[in-house]
């Protein structure tokens, strides 16, 4: 942990910053593993193409090959290997560019002078130091106790002393908290928090046949979900009121062999259940297996406070 820390404070400290000719926000995090940063990512970038602006989104592409690619729309869809974060944004998002590679730094001067966006949104950037922000928000699970120790002994980041950094926070899962301390800890730092948590939107499988929510009540359901919370998934599928749901985690950003999906459907008819649940995020893994007629994606929608929006509106776009 202090080899870690040491590094992350030295790059910190060392870190010459540069200010841009366009607004920059940070949708970032400070634990590992997922707490819907990508999320408001797309919420934030829905948000800014309404009001008629250019937005580029920066993201390292986790979980596909991490060579540097841009585009927009269909150009990002034709390339399965860009990961499944980048495919569910190129995907609800086809009219923003998206700028994936390894450095971030070079990712965001590359966004400004090639693409000459309005605001460029970076992806798990609370961690890129070398950039002037116009915002820095800290998106945290609510339900996940941080911890006080760094990598590789804990699962913060950085020391979490360095939340000071921020703007303010969004607290998501607000709707499953319980005994967490989370909040006392946040709120030394005199940063405004904004609340989130998830509802069902639509229910389709990959042929656009839909199915409405209120069909899931009483039925089995297999539930998976590769995503850095999968209960968090599994819960909103309890929402529903089905029989019963067999719930299966796997790893964030988990890649799947055909064998996991048959291990899936084996678990389907085992069970003699109705329907097979996953993440958008997860379906793009799986759309080019057999005999997935029964496999269904759930859209999650997010649900933020419209406070954050009157303060992000503050930095003058």
């Amino acid at each position: 942990s202090l080899i870690y820390l040491g590094i992350v404070e030295i790059k910190r400290i060392v870190s010459k910053k540069f200010k841009l000719s366009c607004h920059v926000i940070s949708v970032g995090n400070i634990t590992m593993g997922g707490t819907g940063k990508t999320t408001v990512v797309k919420f934030l970038a829905e948000r800014f193409l309404s009001l008629g602006k250019k937005v580029a989104i920066i993201t390292s592409g986790i979980g596909g090959d991490r060579s540097f690619i841009y585009g927009k729309g269909e150009d990002l869809r034709k390339n399965k290997d860009v990961g499944d974060e980048v495919l569910l944004l190129s995907n609800n998002l086809p009219h923003v560019y998206i700028v994936k590679g390894k450095n971030k730094l070079k990712l965001v001067h590359f966004a400004e002078k090639e693409i000459s966006p309005d605001i460029i949104i970076i992806d798990d950037g609370f961690h890129c130091y070398g950039i002037e922000k116009s915002l820095d928000i800290v998106v945290i699970d609510g339900t996940r106790k941080p911890g006080k120790l760094v990598l590789p002994s804990g699962i913060l980041r950085e020391p979490f002393k360095n939340l000071k950094r921020a703007d303010f926070f969004i607290l998501n899962h607000a709707n499953l908290m319980e005994n967490n301390d989370i909040e006392k800890r946040l709120e030394k730092f005199k940063k405004k928090i904004f609340y989130m948590w998830y509802r069902i939107g639509e229910i389709k499988n990959l042929n656009g046949k839909r199915i409405s929510p209120s069909e899931i009540k009483g039925k089995r359901v297999v539930a998976f979900a590769g995503i850095g919370n999968p209960f968090s998934f599994f819960s909103l599928i309890l929402k529903l009121k089905p029989e019963i749901v067999y719930g299966i985690p796997f790893p964030d950003h988990f890649k799947y062999k055909y064998r996991d999906y048959k291990e899936i459907k084996k678990i389907f008819f085992t069970t003699s259940s109705h329907f097979i649940l996953t993440t958008e995020k997860d379906i793009y893994k799986l759309e080019n297996f057999q005999d997935i007629e029964n496999l269904y994606f759930v859209k999650i929608e997010p649900v933020i406070d419209e406070r954050m929006w009157e303060e992000i509106s503050k930095i003058g776009l």
